[in-house]
């Protein structure tokens, strides 16, 4: 039996690298195969220390336990080697590597950054270690996998990509701001990163096809940017009706406290910093009316799996998970599912996983999980539902806004904004 190192313990140090989080009594074996016996060996990359580098471990962590408790895997159980990218695409590599050839984990999940995903491609042939992406949304990581799929067919997206980001954002903005404010005047503000680049373009379509939006400015920051009042001045003179914020690597309490000092229009879209549930104090209150993209949230119900993996997420760590912990959750739940339908001496047989991860069909916390070719979900029925909008309201509430079909309540314009007729 296998028992959860408590999670005080697990905090590293600078310069540590991994760390078993599972302590296995008894037994031997390897990650797969052999004598069929011990700890299957899973790896998490994760960038510790972030918020959403902390949630792929507590996912993952909440996982294995959930899957060790009701038996294992052909009665092995999980165990998690953690190693820590350093959001660096060089340590990444580093870190995938080792998890192949000294770790012998039977496959790997994590990384929320697409410049470490694209570091990690062109040794995955090598190391023959299946990747389960739960945090990397560029497109062009699918197409390498249709472009080459014997060197690439390792990689698995367990998340929503940079061309489905932008379409539930769009059109709250086209199908209800725009018809109840009268909003035209959008503006885009967004970090310059490579998983921005096609979010950025879909937006600019969207706006350049709708014939009652207008796109009047553009600004892109360094994602090592302190001082925003400079861009959001820009932004004020620029006179939008609306800002759309694009940004995952950097903390927007930073900006968005900026943002509530100026009031350059309201804003809202894709902040992954927003997710976090202490977001609103961090930001000593300014978060009240941004609204940001979820996948999921403790309140929606987009599955029967939903409210128990939230819930059990809040009481195990005192906060609700960033979308990295929710794919990390299912991507680790797809692992057992797919052992589970392979023989028990195929474990540790990176094809043998592959195909079976191919046949996936498993209905987890956002939906229907299956693949394409490209090795991309389908989400089958429930991809709308689980791009979700949640605003921040005063006293530190919060509501789903959009899609109209799992809203908890109506948007509310910032009380202080005068524009659309306020």
């Amino acid at each position: 039996m296998s028992r959860l190192i408590p999670r005080r313990r697990r905090r590293l140090a600078a310069g540590v690298v991994a760390v078993s989080f599972l302590a296995a009594c008894g037994g031997g074996g390897s990650a797969g195969g052999g004598d069929e016996s011990g700890p299957i060996r899973i790896g998490v990359l994760s960038d510790l220390g972030s918020p959403a580098g902390e949630s792929i471990v507590n996912a993952a962590e909440l996982a294995a336990e959930r899957i060790n408790s009701d038996g294992g895997v052909h009665g092995r159980d999980f165990e998690l080697v953690v190693r820590d990218t350093e959001l660096n695409p060089q340590e990444a590599v580093a870190a995938y590597q080792r998890l192949g050839q000294s770790d012998q984990v039977a496959a790997a999940v994590g990384i929320r950054s697409s410049g470490s995903s694209f570091a990690i491609m062109d040794h995955l042939a090598r190391v023959q270690v299946p990747f389960l992406n739960t945090g990397s949304a560029t497109t062009e990581l699918a197409d390498m996998v249709s472009e080459n799929y014997d060197d690439y067919k390792y990689w698995f997206r367990f998340m929503h990509n940079s061309a489905e980001i932008p379409e539930s954002i769009m059109s709250f903005v086209s199908d209800h701001l725009q018809p109840t404010y009268g909003v035209e005047r959008i503006a885009i503000f967004s970090e310059d990163a490579t998983w921005t680049e096609e979010v950025r373009q879909i937006m600019r379509d969207h706006i350049e096809q709708d014939p009652n939006l207008e796109l009047v400015a553009e600004e892109l920051f360094d994602v090592q940017t302190t001082n925003f009042t400079p861009i959001f001045q820009r932004l004020l003179a620029a006179d939008p009706d609306f800002i759309v914020e694009v940004s995952a690597h950097v903390n927007s309490a930073g900006y968005t406290k900026q943002w509530a000092a100026l009031q350059p229009a309201p804003m809202g879209g894709v902040a992954v910093s927003q997710i976090s549930s202490t977001f609103y104090d961090e930001t000593d209150g300014a978060a009240a009316w941004l609204f940001g993209q979820h996948y999921g949230f403790p309140e929606v119900s987009v599955t029967d799996a939903s409210a128990d993996f939230y819930e059990s997420y809040l009481a195990e760590f005192g906060e609700a998970p960033n979308y990295t912990g929710t794919y990390t959750y299912e991507a680790m739940m797809a692992l057992a599912d797919s052992f589970e339908r392979m023989e028990p001496g195929e474990i540790g047989d990176a094809d043998a996983l592959i195909a079976s991860l191919e046949d996936l069909d498993m209905t987890g916390v956002l939906g229907q999980w299956q693949f394409q070719e490209d090795h991309h979900p389908v989400f089958e029925g429930n991809r709308e539902q689980s791009l979700m909008l949640v605003q921040w309201l005063p006293d530190n509430q919060r509501q789903v806004i959009w899609p109209e079909e799992v809203a908890t309540g109506e948007y509310q314009p910032p009380t202080w904004w005068t524009g659309w007729g306020q």
